[in-house]
């Protein structure tokens, strides 16, 4: 189960090592618990137990807890923690873990080959595809403004470019080719910024749309192939309405509408 970054809590604080940095900066042992989570985790505890709204004569409960039951050191730690929880500090530090972590799952580049001519631009040649272009022909007599040879000819060429059955088409090439590149612009801090920058965000972005591109097309050819089964006369599919049309294609329009959608920046 995965642990909810959004929200400050005791275990996403684990998950970021959060509780092991004040332990360090204060000579802490690394080893075994964690004496800063322990200690938070005990002021909690004790705050949950303790009634919600404190007597006038409690003159010791500030912050919510009553820190008369404290040391100075335990205090401290959990005034800490309390600042490092706001919204905006845990919005950084869940953002700087999030970074730490995409770079640590970054392979390192190949090692440095002097005898490979790095001018060369590699060739990735993509194979056109095995379909003959449509005759306009529909098979049927008379002239008929849509054709439902002429729709499964369509879904015959997304089955090309979109193999659902097995097989490797043109657009699962492209996913194999960019999980292949591993950039090497150089052991200068730009130049390593850069390749850490391309590999998880530019590579793993392109290569996520080119494979939601490929399921649309999977999904489209299946709707297509439904749509003329349903409509299989030339009539019948002359006579569909919008409605009609977008029941049964609700799902790859629905899907082409969310790949086509602007992307939204997170407000900071």
């Amino acid at each position: 189960m995965s642990i909810d970054l959004d929200r400050p809590s005791i275990e996403a604080a684990d998950e970021i090592d959060l509780f092991r940095t004040y332990d360090a900066q204060k000579g802490h042992p690394a080893e075994g618990d964690s004496w800063t989570r322990a200690v938070v985790t005990k002021i909690i505890e004790d705050q949950s137990h303790r009634h919600t709204v404190a007597r006038g004569s409690d003159l010791q409960m500030l912050g919510g807890i009553d820190r008369s039951r404290y040391t100075a050191d335990e205090l401290a730690a959990y005034d800490w923690y309390r600042s490092q929880t706001e919204p905006g500090r845990w919005k950084e530090l869940v953002f700087e873990h999030r970074q730490k972590d995409a770079r640590e799952q970054v392979e390192p580049p190949e090692e440095f080959n002097p005898d490979r001519n790095y001018r060369e631009k590699p060739v990735h040649a993509v194979e056109g595809l095995n379909r003959k272009p449509f005759d306009g022909q529909g098979g049927r007599a008379g002239a008929v403004a849509v054709s439902t040879d002429a729709i499964l000819y369509f879904a015959n060429v997304l089955e090309s470019i979109a193999p659902i059955a097995g097989g490797n088409g043109p657009l699962q090439t492209v996913i194999d080719k960019l999980k292949e590149i591993k950039p090497r612009p150089g052991a200068f801090s730009r130049a390593e910024k850069y390749r850490l920058t391309l590999v998880p965000d530019l590579q793993g972005e392109t290569t996520k749309t080119v494979g939601d591109l490929q399921a649309i097309l999977g999904v489209a050819q299946t709707e297509l192939r439904a749509l003329v089964k349903e409509y299989d006369t030339a009539e019948e599919l002359n006579g569909l309405t919008v409605k009609q049309y977008g029941d049964v294609m609700t799902g790859s329009n629905t899907r082409i509408d969310a790949l086509g959608a602007p992307a939204t920046k997170e407000k900071t």
